[in-house]
């Protein structure tokens, strides 16, 4: 800090001082001194979080739930909740979307990441499970590991095709630039599912 302190001012931010999009952006805005550029880049992220809610109102039941997963190179599965990125903000707070009850009490309400054993999963299941592989090396051979399990195959989601394997990199962050860009992916891979067949 002091090196950096010399270089230019310098402001230490701990680790997960603020999780939404909202209390980022404020905090940014605010140590920028400039709270109304924050505030009206909110109310665009609110716009678009409405808009896509409207769009997808056709496309679901009502009673769907839905749940992000990863699973690592060292064939580890987790699920997330709202504030540690892979798309939880836009699935629970822009497009206000349901976890399965075991995913709000087991994970919303604790540390909002959860790994979990390959028998767990169906505990943890939802109606649609968006999935992002950690693969720097693209082998593959961790998602086949539980893709290829006889408990992965038994899944709802599974057997009713709402199973969505998404890019590391691109829903990985969880910056409000990368929140507002995941909006319309996720919206148009909702739609594309179908569920209100």
């Amino acid at each position: 800090m002091e090196q950096l302190r010399e270089i230019a001012p310098t402001v230490y931010i701990p680790y997960n001082t603020a999780t939404s999009i909202e209390g980022v952006t404020e905090l940014f805005g605010s140590l920028m001194n400039n709270e109304e550029a924050a505030a009206e880049f909110l109310e665009g992220y609110e716009q678009e979080a409405r808009e896509a809610r409207a769009e997808l109102e056709d496309h679901l039941n009502g009673d769907e739930t839905f749940g992000l997963y990863e699973v690592t190179n060292q064939q580890e599965l987790y699920v997330f909740g709202e504030n540690f990125g892979r798309g939880g903000q836009v699935i629970y707070d822009a497009l206000e979307l349901p976890a399965p009850q075991s995913i709000a009490q087991d994970v919303m309400e604790e540390e909002d990441v959860l790994q979990l054993s390959r028998e767990a999963i169906p505990d943890y299941g939802a109606d649609v499970m968006f999935v992002t592989s950690y693969d720097p090396e693209g082998s593959h051979q961790s998602l086949d590991f539980f893709v290829d399990s006889s408990v992965w195959q038994g899944l709802d989601a599974v057997e009713n095709d709402r199973v969505v394997i998404n890019d590391f990199d691109t829903f990985y962050p969880y910056d409000p630039i990368s929140i507002r860009g995941q909006i319309p992916l996720f919206t148009e891979m909702i739609m594309d599912l179908n569920l209100n067949r």
